[in-house]
Order: C-alpha cells, then sequence, then structure tokens
C-alpha cells in the first residue's frame, strides 16, 4: 500500500505539467479543447485562447474569432452516356 502511494506521489510531481490542463478546464468551466488543438494534449499545442489563456492567466477579455465556414464541394456530375 505504502509503494503505490509513493508511486502515486511520484507521479503528481514528475506529471505536473499534466495535472495542470484539467486544472485549468474545471476553473474556467472550459473543455480542453477550449485552449489546446489536439486532445492528446502535448502541453505546447495551444491556440489563440490557450496563447491568452498563458498570457494572462485568465480568459476574462477573450473574444474567440468566429471562424469562416468552409464552402461545401459541389458533387461532379456523372459523365453523359452517349446514345
Amino acid at each position: 500500500m505504502n509503494r503505490s502511494l509513493l508511486l502515486v506521489a511520484a507521479l503528481a510531481v514528475l506529471g505536473g505539467a499534466a495535472q495542470a490542463t484539467p486544472k485549468f478546464a474545471q476553473k474556467e468551466k472550459k473543455p480542453c479543447l477550449f485552449c489546446h488543438t489536439s486532445p492528446s494534449g502535448g502541453g505546447n499545442k495551444l491556440n489563440d485562447a490557450g496563447k491568452w489563456y498563458h498570457a494572462k492567466k485568465t480568459l476574462v477579455g477573450f473574444k474567440p474569432v468566429a471562424k469562416k465556414p468552409t464552402p461545401k464541394a459541389k458533387p461532379t456530375p456523372a459523365p453523359k452516356k452517349k446514345h
């Protein structure tokens, strides 16, 4: 029992950066992907919201830029059959 507790404590200390993201997500009531570009984290891949939060330590005042919708590709018409 003591070894497993020690192991958990060691992992918490060594993996401190990995523990920070869920803490910030809970504090700001936002999903991790609000600030990160990928669900696996990677720690350094921040989007505009993440960069804002990194600099200011808050999301207050952050205004997300509306993404332009990507145009849907028109289906290619089937070639006309020769009679």
